[in-house]
């Protein structure tokens, strides 16, 4: 399954304020997204997202259309006509306290979807937030999960390991919840 590419997953960041909600969004614009759709994924999940204005009521609507050039469509003319029917990325720029929530949110996201077998090790690094703003529980994440040792013959105990995988739940946990 494909992540939201990084425009997407900013905007709803930026539109959904209440975790549960942002959550749910995520889920089901991802799963709109990797669809077989007679629209780019793209330009649908962008149209219903600004369609949306952060109301998952008016998301779970705009997803359920059957025919996803109207939904385009109604969101070009909810924007004012500019004609370029939500192909190009959003152009957000998240900055400070904003971004450094948005940096821990995905980073926290990403390794769940490690953990969870979603994602591959080599879309975890590339996906992986830069961490520009020194915050040491992302810097920990990228650390710990980058370094994880197996159990078994040449690995640690078993003990060990199921120590480690509780330091890395506690601090996705911390990433998850807001400052």
């Amino acid at each position: 399954m494909k992540n939201l590419p990084n425009d997407i997953t900013k905007r709803l960041f930026l539109l959904f304020q209440n975790y549960s909600e942002r959550q749910e969004a995520d889920k089901l614009l991802t799963q709109a997204f990797n669809l077989d759709l007679m629209v780019g994924p793209g330009q649908f999940v962008r149209a219903v997202l600004t369609l949306s204005e952060g109301d998952l009521n008016k998301l779970k609507r705009h997803l359920a259309t059957s025919d996803h050039r109207d939904t385009i469509m109604d969101a070009e003319r909810h924007e004012g006509n500019p004609g370029h029917y939500f192909s190009p990325p959003f152009e957000d720029v998240l900055e400070g306290a904003i971004g450094r929530k948005y940096n821990r949110y995905v980073a926290s996201k990403l390794a769940k979807q490690l953990y969870q077998k979603e994602i591959e090790f080599k879309q975890f690094v590339t996906e992986f937030p830069e961490d520009e703003d020194d915050d040491p529980d992302v810097s920990e994440l990228f650390s710990l999960v980058e370094h994880e040792s197996g159990t078994g013959i040449f690995g640690i105990s078993r003990g060990r390991h199921r120590d480690y995988i509780r330091k890395v739940q506690d601090l996705i946990d911390r990433l998850e919840h807001p400052l």
